[in-house]
């Protein structure tokens, strides 16, 4: 009998596999993608570094530079709209609100502003429409951009 006792002691005496427990991992780092590099684009004035210009809006002419900011005054209560005066004339504001018959054109509220907004790096004059009270001058006004 006692050697079933040291039998059944062995038994016992056995320890179970040990089962390994699940260590958490950090999580794996992501990895970094590059970013496309920008490329360096000319510098232009901002609207903010123009000199806000002020003319009235039956004025057959004004003067400006290139992204000076426009800000009509003398405009009626309804507003107004710039148009572009023909489809061969360059359109001398931004924004523009829209397109009829082919023709850009922006509208104005009694305090809205324009950007003077032109291609050409010389001194050029663009002819604009002005659709007010202007008495016989809805079509005959421009602005002189200085380059």
């Amino acid at each position: 009998m006692a050697t079933k006792k040291k039998a059944a002691k062995k038994q016992k005496a056995k320890k179970q596999p040990v089962k390994k427990q699940k260590t958490k991992r950090p999580p794996a780092k992501k990895r970094k993608t590059a970013k496309p590099q920008k490329t360096a684009k000319p510098k232009l004035r901002s609207k903010a570094t123009g000199t806000l210009r002020t003319p009235d809006i039956c004025a057959p002419n004004f003067s400006a530079n290139n992204l000076d900011p426009v800000q009509f005054q003398s405009i009626p209560a309804i507003g107004v709209r710039l148009t572009q005066k023909s489809a061969t004339d360059p359109y001398p504001f931004t924004p523009v609100t829209g397109t009829y018959n082919g023709l850009s054109y922006t509208d104005v509220a009694t305090s809205g502003r324009v950007t003077v907004s032109v291609t050409q790096s010389a001194t050029t004059t663009y002819s604009y429409n002005v659709n007010c009270s202007c008495p016989g001058q809805e079509g005959s006004h421009s602005v002189t951009v200085n380059s």
